[in-house]
């Protein structure tokens, strides 16, 4: 199937990519303003019709600014070679009766207030908005269109009289994207082709909702709602209606290519109705749904549709080619009205009014409870669910309240087939959750997985990533998650996707295989994790590094800077570019060799820093290498215990890039026991044997060690045994009191 509707969204993005830098702003004030002035904020033109109706004309990137008050009407004309918009002045809330876009292009309307109730002027035109079949590259965005604000007490009658049409747009590359359009009559249509219609809420009209008369069209995330007036023989309201327009005329045998319906709902009535609606034929129950009824519709998707109708047509498409319908839940709505109770809306592959059937085309995944077809060729029924008014109930969470996600154990839950899957279904969660599809609009969110368990380079931190969007409150509880072999869970973050979850343990051993488990965690649906785990090692001994090159010049990772390979290197371009080496235990950090690329004529800055943790550092060296060899130069700093040790590069006296060919690193075991309390004491000088006694006290080194006290004071002999007497069974008896080494069993002492 053809596509063009990316190329159609790629023409958007390049021609909005932002105002030149020679644009200018304009300021428009229907209350003070005056076409005499120069329209900047301080001396503001007047209203947007005077503007147009003085000859004002404008360049790519300029804007105009509406302030307070009535716009009136505006008749625009004007190409450009990039937009010109139109839009409030921040704080400001103008309202616009009308405007028509004669001959022109790259007109972008934000923000804005159309509106007939006498509050934006008096209202002339048929449309609220109007652009002319020689008007290209219009975007409207953000705006609203109304025939009044509020509509709730109108009669049938004063729907006819009071309600006006929307917007009518006849030329060729248009976006319209996150407008409200409220009680109206004809809401939205599109004669030309290249149109995205994304987002936008169509709520009370009285006619049709949107016309799409164009080919190479996406219409999606929109929402329809509530169509007012039974009027079918006046008018044959419908949500989505299409038929082949060719130049601007109807063509009967027309032909529209390349539409995408994808993720619209549309409700006939969601409304509350009363008997007095339905008396007053208010509620228009004959609305159809998604419908061609002219000419014919090739290379065309619709997919993820919620229709919730009251009439036959739900999904009907006339005489299509090389067309897919796939999972769209097409429904008979809860709060029907129709006296005809057998009218069940359908998906249905009819013949054009031509007689031409339908060919190579594809009905899957869908639920609906009556699908038609006038015959064709080469059609393709998959895995369609087709229920009973019985069976709503069991399927949809629920079906009377208008809600139609799936219950846990609906028949359509993983009922489909996995072919053409859109990444999300129509509430943006995952479109596959679980082994297969569900069939209808929504998918089933299965209970979220642990898709990925990782080390850092912390040895108290462990990241894990879920298959779906996480609840905050139950993914920041530490609670929720376990780690075996003893490892506690002190601290859970969830990150800015809202899936990933850092924790912060206790001390992990390195290479060792860890399994991290979580209940109870939440997705954004409520669903809770059930014992989800995965597994993971914290690896140490090894290296990290803040980047590296990785480009059409080469690929340099850090690995390659401890290899002992000198024609290999790690490199990273940049003012404090890190490379990192995480020992599994602390140790006595002595010296660093390095070896530089080109560091014969190259000198190169740095700063070596040593942590135990990891998070916390201590610089133990700064400065920069000699120079004039491409041998390792040795670093050396006073001696210092850590688990890390990180060299930060400042690049070196050619350019910003750090390129450090071998890094070697002269540590020891810390030193433990006796060699340890040696160390304490640097005043001991060579009398460290076990028999020396250098304070010449009643103890020698390896009684003092034991007794914890000072070799180089006789004054502190440490805790040695005391001896008493004590009453024991009528007797006295002498006891001694040893003390014990809190770290006696580190030491292997007994």
């Amino acid at each position: 199937m053809k596509h063009a509707t990316t190329t159609l969204l790629l023409t958007f993005l390049c021609a909005a990519a932002g105002r030149q830098a020679n644009a200018t702003s304009y300021y428009s004030d229907p209350v003070g303003g005056s076409m005499s002035n120069s329209g900047s904020e301080s001396s503001p033109w007047g209203s947007l019709h005077d503007i147009f109706a003085a000859g004002k004309t404008f360049s790519a990137g300029d804007e105009i600014l509406l302030m307070d008050g009535a716009h009136g009407e505006a008749y625009i004309t004007g190409s450009h070679s990039g937009y010109v918009t139109i839009r409030p002045k921040p704080g400001h809330s103008p309202k616009i009766a009308a405007v028509e876009l004669g001959t022109g292009s790259y007109w972008a309307f934000d923000g804005l207030v159309f509106t007939a109730d006498g509050s934006g002027g008096t209202f002339t035109k048929n449309y609220l908005f109007l652009a002319g079949l020689n008007t290209t590259y219009v975007k409207v965005e953000n705006c609203t269109f109304e025939s009044a604000g509020d509509s709730s007490s109108w009669s049938k009658a004063d729907w006819y009289s009071n309600a006006v049409d929307a917007v009518r747009i006849r030329g060729d590359h248009t976006l319209f994207d996150n407008n409200l359009i409220r009680n109206t009559y004809f809401a939205l249509e599109f004669a030309g082709s290249y149109v995205v219609a994304s987002n936008n809420v169509i709520d009370n009209f009285g006619a049709d909702a949107m016309r799409v008369l164009g080919s190479h069209v996406l219409c999606e995330g929109n929402l329809i709602r509530d169509a007012y007036i039974e009027d079918y023989a006046v008018n044959h309201d419908d949500a989505i209606q299409m038929y082949p327009v060719v130049n601007g005329s109807f063509d009967p045998n027309g032909v529209f290519d390349d539409i995408t319906f994808r993720n619209n709902r549309i409700y006939t009535f969601a409304d509350p109705i009363t008997q007095a609606m339905v008396d007053d034929d208010l509620v228009g129950y004959s609305m159809q749904g998604i419908i061609v009824t002219d000419g014919r519709i090739e290379n065309s998707v619709l997919e993820n549709n919620l229709v919730v109708g009251d009439h036959f047509h739900g999904i009907t498409l006339s005489g299509a080619i090389d067309c897919r319908i796939q999972n769209n839940t097409v429904m008979k709505t809860p709060t029907s009205v129709n006296p005809n109770s057998y009218a069940i809306p359908w998906i249905k592959l009819a013949a054009d009014k031509q007689g031409n059937l339908s060919t190579n085309c594809t009905v899957r995944n869908n639920i609906n409870s009556d699908y038609q077809s006038d015959g064709g060729s080469n059609i393709v029924l998959q895995n369609n669910l087709e229920p009973t008014a019985s069976q709503y109930a069991d399927i949809f969470a629920d079906y009377d309240h208008f809600d139609f996600t799936l219950k846990t154990n609906s028949v359509a839950v993983d009922a489909g087939v996995n072919i053409d899957l859109t990444a999300t279904d129509l509430a943006g969660n995952p479109r596959l959750s679980g082994a297969f599809v569900d069939q209808g609009a929504y998918e089933l969110q299965v209970a979220p997985e642990i898709i990925e368990a990782r080390d850092t380079l912390f040895n108290d931190e462990v990241v894990v990533v879920f298959d779906k969007a996480l609840e905050q409150t139950s993914a920041e509880n530490a609670e929720n998650y376990t780690i075996d072999g003893g490892v506690g869970v002190t601290q859970a973050t969830l990150g800015a996707d809202n899936a990933t979850v850092t924790l912060r343990t206790t001390e992990l051993a390195g290479n060792f295989a860890y399994t991290v488990t979580a209940n109870g965690v939440e997705d954004l649906d409520g669903n809770p994790a059930l014992n989800t785990s995965g597994t993971f090692k914290y690896v140490c001994n090894t290296n990290w590094a803040s980047s590296y090159q990785d480009d059409q010049f080469g690929t340099n990772p850090p690995e390659d800077a401890f290899d002992g390979d000198f024609s290999t290197r790690w490199s990273a371009e940049g003012d404090g570019e890190w490379i990192e080496y995480s020992f599994c235990e602390d140790r006595i950090i002595e010296s660093v060799d390095m070896a530089f690329y080109l560091g014969q004529d190259r000198t190169y800055s740095f700063a070596i820093d040593v942590s135990t943790n990891g998070r916390d550092f201590t610089r133990v060296f700064s400065g920069s290498s000699a120079g004039g060899t491409t041998g390792l130069e040795s670093f050396d700093f006073a001696d210092l215990q850590g688990k890390y040790v990180r060299i930060t590069g400042a690049g070196n006296n050619v350019n910003l890039w750090n390129n450090y060919v071998e890094i070697v690193i002269h540590s020891s075991p810390v030193p433990t026991g006796y060699d340890a309390w040696i160390l304490d004491y640097p005043a001991l000088g060579t009398a460290t044997n076990f028999t020396d006694n250098p304070d010449g006290d009643t103890l020698n080194n390896l009684a003092e060690w034991a007794m914890g006290g000072d070799p180089t004071n006789p004054d502190d002999i440490g805790h040695v045994p005391t001896a008493g007497t004590i009453q024991y069974l009528g007797d006295d008896w002498i006891e001694y009191i040893y003390a014990r080494r809190t770290d006696h069993a580190d030491l292997g002492l007994t």
